[in-house]
């Protein structure tokens, strides 16, 4: 009851290109506590005294992703990019977010996502080739020389975790009583494709909690295994490749997460069979999205095992989740409601479930209860020509389902920027507890500073932050202007239609790999009713994309900056 300390737990939505935007926010929340961190340790007056301790971050998709590259760069040091003018002077360099997300690998993206040596090997993998997601993954864990970095609120045990789509399965039996007898019943097998690939900070002797495997990207297995995770809980399906991972079979029998599968284990058909589980995984956002009843139940498993009443009171709760949401859930438009044509049909039953699947209710009504200190929820928002813009539009990356931002680096580099003015409004104004709640943490952590100095964390409408924010609110744009002469970047329907002909050929390829026609089967093929679909197909796609950056009012002259 006298600890001093709040614990957040971090959930990272799926968010595909829109990566970028979580980037951003990680970036400015790791300098907001790393300010205010280096305040307390110079004992500079009027500094809260109470403190914030991270022990969880989960993801799905792009949010995994993040998370596993998070857990390097906070155990590093860090040049946080405020302004264009850090980027100009090689701090994207040292900030492995930045670089990871909006610089990529550095070259046109979109180029290398229809190049097709991916299929030199005659296979057909997916509609876009991912080997740049391998090199960025890679980059992006590779540790750097020098002493490891601790910072202080980072928990020494922190769990980081990202979910996954696995595609062979889990299978376990349920037992239904029956008219027969128990040697005659047949089982009741369920198969669970909704799996996680869970690690944890070792301690000094390298031990982690029962279930969760060794965060060590400076081991090569190590690192291989959280590249391999990272890229899996990112195989968008069929658009992007889908991956293998091999883990330790043990561990996952022990993680309670699977605790079910292991109650109801069939005999000789056990789900992790022997020392090393194999299989293969799409992307972790198809089952779950936004998986923070996981975060939570790992938050209320740590430290104070505080009770779930007294958490989403702000008057007793010592933690909560923080989620980071690029997409969060809209109302959906009547228009775009389907019609019973077949096409139409197909597209909508995909989507009813994948929703379904997704579905959390207990928890989205929880969610929306603004008075439950439970949750707190950071999502886009933007003003643009005096309107302000919340949600996926809000996004420069949000375009053709999140996939926008590889059409374009000035995309990412805007939504980046984004996402840590966003932060920092949000830090600022939102992620705050009432005072007259006389939480105790935030009570003890106040008490020894004067009136005057209580003012820049002590909000109008009553409330106190919880990360104090001691810089003054910036004025004015929250990115660079781009040659366009706006804040707003845009490309050029001349650089979309000149990817037809990659297109076209990746296409090509593709079929003719799946379809396995070679010779004169493949020839006529291509001369043939082929030529007319391809043709229908590449501009099918590409009228799409510009369709949809019409609508984001981001067509026009090619941005730079």
């Amino acid at each position: 009851m006298n600890d001093n300390t709040f614990r957040i737990g971090l959930c990272m939505a799926g968010a595909v290109s829109a990566g970028a935007y979580t980037a951003g926010v990680m970036d400015y929340l790791i300098e907001a506590l790393d300010a205010w961190e280096e305040r307390k340790r110079n004992n500079v007056p009027g500094t809260p005294s109470h403190k914030v301790e991270i022990p969880v971050m989960g993801g799905a998709s792009a949010g995994g992703m993040t998370a596993l590259m998070a857990g390097l760069a906070m155990r590093e040091p860090m040049r946080h990019i405020e302004r264009w003018e850090d980027v100009q002077s090689g701090a994207a360099a040292e900030n492995r977010l930045y670089n990871a997300w909006v610089n990529l690998t550095g070259d046109d993206v979109t180029a290398r996502m229809l190049a097709r040596d991916d299929m030199d090997d005659g296979g057909a993998y997916s509609l876009l080739h991912s080997g740049f997601i391998d090199e960025v993954a890679r980059d992006a864990l590779n540790p750097r020389n020098g002493a490891r970095f601790d910072r202080p609120y980072i928990s020494k045990s922190l769990k980081i975790f990202a979910t996954l789509s696995n595609l062979y399965g889990m299978p376990y039996s349920v037992a239904f009583r029956a008219d027969a007898s128990a040697e005659e019943r047949s089982h009741h097998i369920i198969s669970r494709h909704n799996d996680y690939g869970c690690f944890q900070y070792p301690d000094p002797d390298g031990l982690t909690s029962p279930g969760w495997m060794p965060y060590d990207p400076h081991s090569p297995e190590g690192r291989e295994l959280i590249a391999n995770t990272a890229m899996a809980t990112g195989a968008f399906p069929v658009g992007l490749r889908a991956r293998k991972i091999q883990r330790n079979a043990d561990a996952l029998r022990m993680h309670p997460w699977f605790s079910e599968v292991m109650r109801g284990a069939i005999p000789g058909l056990p789900p992790f069979p022997g020392n090393a589980y194999d299989a293969l995984f799409v992307d972790g956002g198809m089952i779950n999205n936004e998986p923070f009843e996981k975060v939570a139940d790992i938050l209320r498993s740590t430290g104070d095992h505080q009770p779930e009443a007294e958490r989403r009171d702000y008057s007793k709760c010592r933690s909560t989740v923080l989620m980071i949401d690029p997409f969060p859930s809209e109302m959906p438009e009547p228009e775009s409601r389907p019609d019973d044509g077949i096409l139409s049909t197909a597209g909508a039953t995909l989507g009813a479930m994948l929703g379904q699947v997704r579905i959390k209710p207990e928890h989205l009504i929880d969610a929306m209860n603004s008075d439950d200190a439970g949750q707190y929820l950071i999502s886009p928002t933007r003003h643009y020509n005096g309107k302000k813009i919340s949600g996926k539009h809000a996004l420069a990356c949000g375009s053709l389902s999140g996939f926008g931002g590889f059409l374009s680096h000035s995309f990412r580099i805007h939504d980046f920027f984004l996402g840590r003015a966003n932060c920092e409004r949000f830090l600022r104004e939102h992620f705050t507890i009432p005072e007259k709640a006389c939480n105790p943490v935030l009570e003890n952590g106040y008490a020894k500073i004067d009136p005057e100095a209580m003012k820049p964390f002590r909000r109008k409408d009553g409330t106190l932050q919880i990360i104090p924010i001691f810089s003054e609110a910036r004025a004015g744009r929250y990115a660079p202007v781009y040659s366009n002469g706006s804040l707003w970047p845009s490309i050029s329907e001349e650089k979309i239609r000149s990817y037809r002909k990659p297109l076209s050929k990746r296409i090509d390829r593709l079929v003719k790999n799946a379809s396995g026609t070679s010779g004169t089967d493949r020839f006529l093929l291509s001369i043939g009713m082929w030529v007319l679909i391809n043709r229908k197909a590449t501009g099918a796609v590409l009228d799409t994309c510009i369709s949809q950056l019409r609508e984001w009012e981001q067509l026009g002259a090619d941005s730079t900056i």
